[in-house]
């Protein structure tokens, strides 16, 4: 199970790209605090995602820094052309200290690049079995709550073609956008056993985006998020 650390400025998505070594001083401030509240053990340990006008041009600038260890992509990861090059930045990279980069594909509510309506998320699991290499790079996926169901089926029917020894390493992540840690009178919410059920093997708490479109987003509920995802042995962004 991991706790991933995404910084991403608001005002740096869907805009202009950050300079790097910028990024790489937030990085290191962010493992500088964890390293102070929780040892030097996590603070070595966790990995640090940068998110915000990622594309294939400033992929690699990002990934060669020290404390960034991944990246989360939006609208670049919305077709497979797009995503590709950003995969492979992430795997010539490397780990840094045992830290495996990981790239996280954030669909947002974005209309998917594909041919094919029918058959959209076909085409990725593709490129993610194609690029498999988890000893260099793990991906994530983080689709809409419509679209769970259907690529966790997908994404199995594409492992049972692999081998036994390749199949114990799950091509990706299926990351639920937004969920509730509770059941009861939560309309509109998406309980976190029932994203479970529907496929998830992970979420992402606290976006930005998130805080800003929900009332009620706020540091103590995405603790409690965080803590439930934890004991259900969910990979938490």
């Amino acid at each position: 199970v991991n706790t991933l650390v995404a910084y991403e400025p608001v005002w740096a998505i869907e805009s202009r790209p950050v300079d790097s070594a910028y990024v790489q001083t937030a990085a290191g401030v962010i493992r500088e605090v964890i390293r102070n509240k929780f040892g030097q053990v996590p603070a070595r340990t966790v990995r640090i995602l940068y998110g915000g006008s990622v594309d294939e041009n400033n992929a690699a600038a990002y990934l060669q820094q020290p404390d960034i260890d991944g990246l989360m992509v939006g609208s670049k990861s919305t077709k497979v052309s797009w995503l590709r090059p950003i995969i492979q930045a992430a795997t010539r990279q490397g780990p840094k200290q045992g830290r495996i980069p990981y790239v996280g594909a954030n669909w947002k509510t974005y209309a998917l690049k594909t041919q094919s309506k029918q058959h959209k998320h076909i085409p990725f699991v593709k490129l993610f079995h194609e690029l498999r290499a988890p000893h260099r790079v793990q991906l994530g996926i983080a689709p809409s709550l419509a679209g769970i169901s259907d690529l966790r089926h997908v994404r199995a029917g594409a492992s049972s073609t692999v081998s036994q020894a390749s199949a114990q390493f799950p091509p990706f992540d299926i990351l639920a956008q937004r969920i509730t840690h509770q059941t009861g009178a939560h309309t509109g919410e998406v309980y976190l056993g029932d994203a479970i059920a529907a496929g998830i093997t992970g979420i992402l708490a606290g976006h930005s985006e998130t805080r800003a479109n929900f009332v009620g987003e706020t540091d103590k509920r995405i603790n409690q998020q965080i803590k439930e995802a934890y004991k259900r042995k969910l990979n938490t962004v």
